[in-house]
């Protein structure tokens, strides 16, 4: 069960972690602010969407936080927001990190570089073959004590 639920944490931080690699198609300060985030600035909002997702915080999320009542909800949420500019990192435009929508999981706090993600993809089996094999795998989180798994 242990070495299962280790398996999925390692999986799980692929969603993040992939958006953090040269082929991903965001731009490079975005690629650096989410290396460079905690897990501690994250939020669960529905400030760019309508829907919960967990994002970086910013000013723009704090602000539809705050007044929940100007959110439109799905889908009109979502074209508020890309008309507001907070997608524009996904179309390799300028980005405003007051109010870029950078959804990401806690994780991120694990993430230290940019890295291709066919290394990725070595790094996240290698890990998998250790833990299941029982070697104990570890991971460090930024700001954090050394965890083991």
């Amino acid at each position: 069960m242990v070495q299962s639920l280790s398996v999925t944490i390692v999986w799980k931080y692929s969603g993040t972690r992939f958006l953090v690699t040269p082929e991903a198609h965001i731009t490079q300060e975005v690629k650096e602010v989410l290396v460079a985030a905690r897990a501690e600035d994250t939020v669960v909002t529905k400030a760019f969407t309508g829907r919960t997702l967990r994002a970086l915080k910013n000013k723009y999320q704090e602000y539809y936080d705050a007044h929940p009542e100007e959110n439109k909800g799905p889908g009109m949420q979502t074209a508020q927001s890309t008309k507001d500019g907070c997608w524009d990192a996904y179309f390799n435009k300028p980005v405003d990190m007051d109010k870029a929508a950078c959804p990401c999981g806690q994780n991120v706090g694990c993430i230290d570089s940019i890295k291709p993600a066919e290394v990725v993809v070595h790094e996240m089996a290698r890990s998998a073959v250790q833990i299941l094999s029982g070697g104990v795998a570890h991971f460090s989180i930024k700001g954090a004590r050394k965890a083991r798994l």
